[in-house]
């Protein structure tokens, strides 16, 4: 397990490093999410009668695309930031992207893609590069990390986000703390998570760099006995993961494997084609669409004062004089979603 100092220092490390560019993205990336006025309450239960594949950029991707095309359909696919090119080149076209970092490269990763980003979700750090959501098709939502040194303060004061989720150290465990902690699938499977990298694959799943051959911090076994080579980031990640799984997920039963292969992460291991291949997407039946519905409501409060009874028929079309009243309102778009898969 991680140690409170190992976590803090990495934590004052990364705000010592980022924390003026983290400034400015906050700035204007909050412009966006004040303009759009999107909550991450959107995605509460989302997840629920389905399964979730959330693909990273580790080997395992790679090797494991055709599997990931065959039984697309059979899930909702969430995706890293990196690995948006690679995934559009071989038709599977993912339902979110995640991105977490203040600098990682819209015209590497993200620009020669961008047409087939109409349709995709967007979930962004709001300290993360700014041009990636100045420039998506689709829906673009914003996250705040809350962190031990409490950067969240700073950065939801500066952008007005306050959609906080807990810092979960690197874009691919940033996946998995959003979704179990807002989307509720029936099930989490992981692919690209390996942590590790080897001699004969790419330290990128599909985008060769010279990073495999001197980002060797140390050497390990994978859970399938090859030997392997980690980075300090990689390992700090992986723990990061693996205490998390311990604390929170398991405690909760919730139901993640991880189908990388070999893989130093504890999180349960499993066949990606088997559990893809038996991936389902039930109907939601009456009490989940009550309570689904109840959990997304938003308030919507209209205070006392001599306009209250237009206001209120603005929202009700109703008719009878009010002093103060709470609408609870909908996004369209959540009841489109829940409508279509209700029985």
């Amino acid at each position: 397990m991680l140690s409170t100092k190992e976590v803090l220092d990495q934590s004052r490390s990364a705000f010592r490093q980022w924390g003026d560019i983290w400034t400015e993205n906050a700035r204007i990336n909050g412009e966006r999410y004040k303009a759009d006025g999107r909550s991450y309450r959107d995605f509460m239960y989302k997840g629920t009668g389905r399964t979730l594949l959330a693909i990273g950029l580790g080997p395992s991707f790679q090797r494991q695309i055709e599997i990931i095309k065959q039984y697309r359909d059979n899930v909702d696919v969430a995706i890293v930031d990196k690995a948006l090119g690679a995934c559009i080149d071989h038709g599977i076209k993912p339902d979110y992207v995640f991105l977490s970092d203040a600098v990682v490269s819209y015209e590497d990763w993200c620009e020669p893609w961008i047409e087939h980003t109409e349709g995709v979700t967007l979930i962004s750090n709001i300290t993360a590069n700014p041009k990636w959501q100045q420039n998506w098709k689709g829906p673009v939502y914003f996250t705040t990390n809350k962190d031990n040194i409490e950067t969240e303060k700073i950065y939801g004061q500066i952008s007005g986000c306050w959609d906080i989720i807990p810092a979960s150290s690197n874009v691919g465990n940033t996946i998995i703390v959003f979704a179990t902690q807002l989307m509720n699938y029936d099930e989490y499977l992981l692919c690209g998570y390996e942590f590790t990298f080897y001699e004969d694959m790419p330290y990128y799943a599909f985008k060769e760099t010279d990073k495999r051959y001197w980002m060797r911090h140390g050497v390990s076994l994978d859970s399938l006995g090859n030997y392997a080579y980690i980075t300090q980031n990689l390992l700090f990640t992986c723990r990061w993961l693996g205490d998390f799984y311990t604390a929170e997920l398991a405690p909760r039963n919730i139901r993640i494997f991880n189908c990388s292969g070999g893989t130093i992460c504890t999180i349960p291991r499993r066949d990606l084609e088997r559990k893809m291949r038996h991936a389902k997407k039930r109907l939601l039946s009456e009490q989940e669409r009550n309570m689904i519905i109840s959990a997304v409501s938003r308030d919507v409060v209209i205070p006392a004062g001599t306009d209250a009874s237009q206001k209120l028929n603005e929202a009700l079309n109703g008719t009878q004089p009010v002093s103060a009243v709470i609408v609870k309102t909908i996004n369209p778009e959540v009841l489109s979603w829940l409508t279509q898969r209700c029985a």
